[in-house]
């Protein structure tokens, strides 16, 4: 009976270790994946400072290579050298993009989108806790810590031309892993994930006055600027899913925007991925930057 005992406390410790080791495994393999694809996104700039920061982000993601499942391990680290390679040759951003894409099919992980929409005010909440202190109240890079950290200065989160572009995948990434060669921290185990979501859809919308509509606005746009780019139906359906966020708000607020929306989306679908170049452009007129500005203005209550 005792020696039942012990062999059953020795199965329960070797559980919880290896249990353990699985949460540890997958939070580095997120951890390389995040790496990996941030690094390819900023390479892809081709300013000198990007492709440091790329560099970086490589660098740091080779840390968590032991700590991956081990069938993966020797695939991750021939993939980071490969892409550590591409950066030193300064190799066009294309092959970079294909070389992140193969490591994170071969580790074969993300990171789950939220199920529901994130919360705003939480999001402000977690903000003013966590990143106050160094991006401002406000977000403009200007918190009583700033003048003191080393490294580049915080960033403007409200400036356009600093986080355009910048998806919400791509600002909870950073909240979880830090941004290497600055002052931010990663936040993955400081954070809950519910949190890190809601703190990147309040960082995401500071830029459009905190506006969420606006900030969904602007991201349908660039998809519709992909989907003219490439003649891409499956990109415009991605584009009309991204509306379909913010559809009922619209229909409330501006019901001839959101018709005008409607009628440009059904345009599309209708050629079946044969659009003619005049739908397109009403594709395009519909969800122009103006119509962004009027989604922006609804976070005051006017109308355009």
């Amino acid at each position: 009976m005792r020696f039942l005992r012990t062999i059953l406390v020795l199965s329960a410790c070797l559980a919880t270790s290896l249990a353990g080791q699985a949460v540890d495994s997958l939070g580095a393999a997120r951890r390389v994946v995040a790496a990996a694809a941030l690094a390819a996104k900023e390479y892809a700039l081709l300013l000198p400072q990007e492709v440091a920061e790329a560099k970086l982000f490589i660098q740091q993601a080779r840390f968590d290579v032991p700590s991956l499942p081990a069938g993966v391990r020797a695939g991750a680290d021939s993939g980071l050298t490969q892409i550590a390679l591409l950066l030193d040759r300064l190799a066009p951003p294309d092959s970079v993009t294909r070389a992140a894409d193969a490591l994170i099919a071969r580790i074969g992980t993300d990171e789950p989108m939220p199920s529901r929409p994130p919360s705003l005010a939480r999001g402000a909440e977690v903000f003013r806790q966590n990143c106050a202190a160094c991006h401002g109240e406000s977000g403009q890079g200007d918190g009583p810590k700033a003048s003191t950290l080393k490294g580049p200065p915080p960033q403007n989160l409200t400036d356009p031309a600093v986080m355009g572009g910048t998806s919400l995948l791509e600002i909870y990434q950073r909240v979880a892993i830090g941004v290497p060669g600055t002052a931010m921290p990663e936040f993955a185990d400081e954070i809950p994930e519910a949190d890190r979501w809601a703190v990147a859809a309040y960082v995401a919308a500071l830029q459009y006055g905190g506006s969420p509509s606006g900030a969904t606005f602007a991201s349908m746009r660039r998809q519709i600027d992909s989907s003219l780019a490439a003649r891409s139906e499956q990109m415009a359906f991605g584009a009309y899913l991204t509306f379909e966020q913010v559809e009922t708000e619209v229909q409330a607020r501006n019901a001839r925007l959101a018709g005008e929306i409607e009628a440009a989306f059904d345009a599309l679908r209708t050629t079946c991925g044969a659009a003619t170049s005049k739908s397109w452009r009403r594709f395009a007129s519909a969800c122009s930057p103006r119509s962004s500005a009027r989604s922006a203005s609804w976070s005051t209550g006017r109308r355009r």
